[in-house]
């Protein structure tokens, strides 16, 4: 995990993976005979990305090794519908020894099924990460896992959870597994929603 990547050629193959995604959904399509049905399937996913859409931001810990000190930051976020919203984009950025940070997740799925596609320039190259999960905590939490190669061995986990501790409160975690199952808390994010003030 690891080399770094610019932004953008990660965000071109997000695109790219997304529209491939969006052919074969609207392939599909003609085949559901129940739209009533479909919309039911979709509803749980959607409602919880909905809660989530709008401005957000906080603190950011970064761990590279289990034990050791974490490396601090702010952190901001986005979420947008995308897709005429089948999909929610969330955008973010941090900063690491000075250094700006951004990254994106693509976020779908369908009843308590969610799907997600993350890239960002300090962890993931040459290839954005396919994660698969559910939502569970009643609707409240979503965890989605996924792999990446360390070079020689078997590859290592990567697992992602987001928490909503309230309605403009978002807790952003990410895990890594080792091949044995041993797991360290890796990125840690305590979001606030940000709330405009009325004219």
């Amino acid at each position: 995990m690891i080399r770094f990547v610019p932004f953008y050629v990660t965000l071109l193959i997000l695109l790219g993976l997304s529209g491939a995604v969006i052919a074969e959904h609207h392939a599909k399509s003609p085949q559901d005979k129940n739209p009533t049905s479909k919309e039911m399937k979709t509803k749980i996913t959607k409602a919880f990305y909905a809660k989530l859409t709008g401005d957000w931001k906080g603190s950011y810990s970064l761990w590279l090794r289990p034990g050791t000190p974490a490396r601090k930051s702010d952190i901001n976020a986005n979420f947008q519908p995308a897709a005429r919203g089948n999909y929610l984009l969330m955008t973010y950025t941090w900063e690491d020894g000075g250094e700006a940070q951004e990254g994106v997740f693509l976020l779908g799925g369908h009843g308590n099924v969610a799907t997600a596609t993350w890239g960002d320039s300090f962890h993931m190259a040459p290839a954005p990460m396919q994660c698969k999960g559910e939502l569970e905590a009643g609707g409240n939490k979503l965890v989605v896992k996924g792999s990446y190669s360390a070079g020689e061995g078997p590859d290592w986990g990567w697992r992602t959870e987001f928490t909503r501790e309230g309605p403009n409160s978002l807790l952003m975690e990410a895990y890594n597994i080792m091949p044995n199952g041993v797991e360290g808390l890796a990125v840690q994010a305590e979001l606030k929603r940000v709330i405009k003030e009325k004219n």
